[in-house]
C-alpha cells in the first residue's frame, strides 16, 4: 500500500513540476474536487462542513466533537449502534466524523466496488441518526472524563489559558473538546438539532480523491445526501480577534517542570508574504532541532527538552506561539533567551546557512505533505474552505523558493513582536517576571 501511495505521489508530482490532476463537478451537492488516481482500487471522500467549535451555540462548547464522537456511536435508519458498525466493517469500509475549530468532516475510504453502499451507509448517518439518548449518555461522559483527566497535564492547562488570553471571547477561542461545565449538559437531543441547523449543503465543501471518474462521482451524489438541508449561508466570522497586549498569566502546580506559552496574534494563509512567514519559522523554532531556539535554549543551555514555535493560520489573524518546558527556576531565564532570538532575528536577519537549510529542507520535504490520500484531501479540503488559489499545491515549492533572506527578514519585523507578548507560566512558583520585576 505504501508502495502504490508513493507512485501516486510520483505521477502527481514527480520532480516537483507537474500539477496534481483536479476536476471541478459541479453536482446536487454543489461543486466537488476530484483527484482521479486509478493506480489502487480505493476511493477517499471527504465532507467538509464550515460547522466547527468557532460556529457552537453559546453555553454548548464542545457540541461540535460531542456530535462527531456521538454519531460514530450511535445508530441510523434501520440499524442500532452495534448493527451499523457491522454494516460498516462488513464492507471494510471506514466512515471517520470528526470536528476542529472551523470544520466538520466525514470522511469515507473505502474499495471502489463498495462505494455506493459506503456512501449510502454514510448518508444513513448523516441524516437518519438515531441519537438514542443511552448513546448520547455514554459519549458525554467518556468526554467529560477524558476532558478531566488532560486538565491534570500543566501542559493542556497552559495552552487552553494561553487560548483565552489570546482569543478572549472571539470564536477563535472556543476549544474543540469543550469545558468541563457545558460538558456535562449536553444531550443527544443537543447533538441532533447540530446536524439539522450545522450540517448543510449551504456549509458543505467535497473533495475525493481515487479509482473514480468524474461521470461516477456525479451519479453517487445526487442519489445520496439529498436529504441534507440546503441551508440559508454559509457559516462565517465576521472579523478577527483584536492584540490582547502584553500580560503575564501564572497557575500554581505542583511540578517540577514549568509550562511555558508565549506569543500574540499571527497572520493568514491569505497574507501574500506567508512563504516568508514560513522559512521564518523553520529558522526560529519550526525546525527541530535545526532551530535557532532548540539551539540556544536546549543544545547550548540545557534549559528545556523541547522549545518550538508555530504560527497557527487562520482566516483572519491566527496566532504566533512558542512553548516549552523548563524547571521552575529557569523560567525567566527560558523567556529572556527566546525574547532574544526573536530580538535578534528581526534586528539581524537569518544566516546564509540558516537560510539554504530552510529552503532546502522545505522544498525537499513538500512530497511529504502529500504522501497519502488523506492528506491529499486534507489540502483540497484546504485549498476549497479557506478559497486559496487553484494552483496553490502546484506552485508550493517555486514560492518557497521566491523567498529571499531579506523577505525573511521583513515578516520577522512585521509578525514577531517580543514587547507585546502573551506570557503563561504553569509551575511550582512564580516566576519574577510575574510579579513584575
Amino acid at each position: 500500500m505504501r508502495f502504490c501511495l508513493a507512485l501516486i505521489l510520483f505521477l502527481f508530482v514527480g520532480a516537483q513540476s507537474m500539477a496534481i490532476p483536479l476536476q471541478k463537478l459541479q453536482t446536487n451537492l454543489g461543486e466537488v474536487w476530484l483527484v482521479e488516481a486509478n493506480q489502487i482500487p480505493m476511493v477517499s471522500v471527504l465532507l467538509s462542513f464550515r460547522a466547527g467549535a468557532a460556529f457552537e451555540p453559546e453555553g454548548k462548547s464542545g457540541l461540535a466533537n460531542y456530535t462527531a464522537t456521538l454519531l460514530e456511536e450511535t445508530g441510523a435508519g434501520p440499524y442500532d449502534a452495534q448493527q451499523l458498525k457491522d454494516q460498516i466493517d462488513d464492507i471494510g469500509a471506514q466512515i471517520s466524523i470528526g470536528a476542529s475549530k472551523l470544520n466538520f468532516t466525514v470522511e469515507i475510504t473505502t474499495l471502489k466496488e463498495h462505494l455506493p453502499r459506503a456512501l449510502e451507509l454514510a448518508d444513513l448517518v448523516l441524516t437518519q441518526g438515531r441519537f438514542d439518548e443511552a448513546d448520547g449518555l455514554r459519549v458525554r461522559e467518556a468526554l467529560y472524563a477524558n476532558l478531566k483527566q488532560s486538565l491534570e497535564s500543566p501542559q493542556t492547562v497552559g495552552a487552553r489559558a494561553f487560548t483565552r488570553a489570546l482569543y478572549g471571547k472571539h470564536p477563535y477561542g472556543h476549544f474543540t473538546s469543550g469545558e468541563l461545565e457545558s460538558l456535562q449538559k449536553l444531550t443527544a437531543a443537543d447533538a441532533k438539532n447540530f446536524v439539522t441547523q450545522q450540517l448543510n449543503r449551504a456549509n458543505l465543501k467535497v473533495s475525493i480523491i481515487g479509482q473514480v471518474n468524474k461521470t461516477e462521482v456525479t451519479e453517487l451524489l445526487n442519489k445520496y445526501f439529498a436529504n441534507l438541508p440546503a441551508g440559508a449561508k454559509t457559516n462565517t466570522i465576521a472579523e478577527g480577534p483584536q492584540e490582547p497586549g502584553a500580560k503575564v498569566l501564572f497557575t500554581k502546580r505542583e511540578v517540577p517542570q514549568a509550562a511555558v506559552f508565549m506569543g500574540h496574534l499571527g497572520t493568514s494563509l491569505h497574507a501574500p508574504d506567508r512563504f516568508a512567514v514560513m522559512v521564518l519559522n523553520y529558522i526560529l523554532g519550526g525546525g527541530g532541532f535545526s532551530s535557532r531556539l532548540m539551539e540556544e535554549v536546549r543544545e547550548k543551555r540545557g534549559l528545556a527538552y523541547s522549545v518550538y514555535s508555530s504560527f497557527d493560520y487562520m482566516p483572519f489573524k491566527g496566532s504566533f506561539s512558542v512553548g516549552l518546558q523548563t524547571k521552575n527556576e529557569s523560567v525567566d531565564e527560558a523567556i529572556g533567551l527566546v525574547k532574544k532570538e526573536i530580538r535578534d532575528i528581526i534586528a539581524s536577519g537569518v544566516t546564509d546557512e540558516e537560510y539554504k537549510a530552510a529552503i532546502d529542507y522545505l522544498t525537499g520535504s513538500f512530497p511529504l505533505r502529500l504522501d497519502t490520500n488523506s492528506k491529499i484531501l486534507d489540502n483540497l479540503d484546504l485549498l476549497q474552505t479557506e478559497g486559496l488559489p487553484d494552483d496553490y499545491l502546484d506552485t508550493w515549492v517555486q514560492n518557497v523558493k521566491k523567498v529571499s533572506k531579506a523577505d525573511v527578514q521583513k515578516a520577522a519585523a512585521k509578525y514577531l513582536k517580543p514587547d507585546e507578548m502573551v506570557i503563561v507560566v504553569v509551575g511550582g512558583e512564580k516566576p519574577a517576571l510575574a510579579q513584575g520585576k
